[in-house]
């Protein structure tokens, strides 16, 4: 998708991804994505319903959003 920075969200209804260059908003069901965890601070989430889409999210709060990711996926 390219580099650029955004704002990412989490509730009981998925994960957004508000993208700041052009204000556009993903949003995923919980059942629409796969998040790997690649370090502390980074997240690979693949966008399973947007072929060949992987956005990498990287933040120093990258820990707290996995953990609330993993909390609503075992749901």
């Amino acid at each position: 998708m390219g580099t650029g920075q955004g704002l990412v969200g989490v509730n009981d209804h998925g994960l957004h991804i508000i993208i700041k260059k052009s204000w556009t908003v993903r949003n995923f069901r919980f059942d629409e994505f796969t998040a790997i965890a690649r370090d502390s601070k980074t997240l690979e989430i693949d966008a399973q319903r947007i072929r060949d889409t992987v956005y990498m999210l990287v933040s120093t709060q990258m820990k707290f959003i996995t953990a609330i990711l993993q909390k609503f996926q075992r749901r």
